[in-house]
Order: C-alpha cells, then sequence, then structure tokens
C-alpha cells in the first residue's frame, strides 16, 4: 500500500497538470461570487457615499435613521 501511494506522489509530482486537474481551481468559483465582485462593490460603495459626500459639501445636517432590532444579523448559528 505504501508502495502504491508513493507511486502515485510521484505521478502527480512529475505531472503538474493531472494534479491540477485533481485539485481544481478553488480560486474560480470564490472569485465569481458577489462578496469579491470588486467592481460591483465599488459602483455600490461609491453610490452610497455621493449623497453623503453632497450633505458634507453643502454643510446640511444628515438626516436622521434607525436600526430595526430584527435587522440585526445572528452572531452564531440556532443551535
Amino acid at each position: 500500500m505504501a508502495s502504491r501511494r508513493a507511486a502515485l506522489m510521484l505521478k502527480l509530482a512529475q505531472n503538474p497538470d493531472h494534479l491540477s486537474a485533481i485539485r481544481g481551481n478553488p480560486e474560480k468559483p470564490r472569485l465569481q461570487t458577489p462578496l469579491f465582485d470588486i467592481a460591483c462593490f465599488s459602483e455600490n460603495i461609491e453610490s452610497a457615499y455621493r449623497p453623503k459626500w453632497r450633505i458634507c459639501r453643502e454643510k446640511e445636517s444628515p438626516p436622521a435613521f434607525t436600526v430595526a432590532e430584527d435587522a440585526r444579523l445572528p452572531l452564531s448559528s440556532p443551535s
């Protein structure tokens, strides 16, 4: 069994393309999620900052807001 495992390790070490095919590419799916969509994030944060900047520039008072009690995310999953 150990010699079979050693043979497999040697084969994978000598053939990085085969090793990559087995491992897959975990970066690709991760980078396609909204969390890592930098362009979308940048557009969204800039559109959120524009009205704030206008308020600041025109020396207006910022509008009041409230955060609903149920809007908080749970810190851990329910047991």
